[in-house]
């Protein structure tokens, strides 16, 4: 069966995970000046690695910018266990200005607009259609960066 991200995240937050852990990842969520919350993921029950929440489900506000991350469980070696803050894999734009609590990591950034999580610049800029051709080849480079660990 195959998964469309992109059209998932449309509508979801969503973290493809294939390292097995015993944590719950969480979303870490918030706007700019104001308190970051934190939303556990649910395991889809489609596809046991990936792990999501509906954005209505987050009490987004319409016409907003957010910054978020995914808060895990560290599966590398020199650090199992610790709490790291992950920058969306599949993220449309970051804000290298904005890093995580821990580990300096960028904030992603996505504009909610009509119950829908919109692609956008920090300061709420809509970026334009992705050409349908383009779509495929992006699919396969997420692919094959998620199986090599990246």
């Amino acid at each position: 069966m195959w998964v469309d991200l992109f059209k998932r995240k449309q509508t979801h937050f969503v973290l493809w995970r294939v390292a097995l852990g015993r944590d719950i990842p969480c979303l870490y969520i918030g706007e700019m000046g104001q308190d970051f919350e934190e939303i556990l993921l649910r395991r889809s029950p489609e596809f046991p690695d990936l792990w999501e929440v509906a954005a209505l489900e987050c009490g987004l506000v319409e016409g907003r910018v957010y910054h978020y991350w995914f808060k895990v469980q560290s599966s590398c070696p020199y650090g199992y266990g610790r709490i790291v803050y992950c920058t969306d894999p599949v993220a449309y734009a970051v804000n290298r200005q904005v890093l995580d609590p821990v580990g300096g990591e960028p904030a992603s950034v996505i504009l909610y607009r009509r119950g829908l999580l919109v692609a956008c610049d920090p300061q709420g800029q809509v970026v334009g259609e992705v050409e349908e051709r383009g779509d495929r080849f992006l699919h396969l480079l997420i692919i094959c960066l998620l199986i090599i660990g990246w």
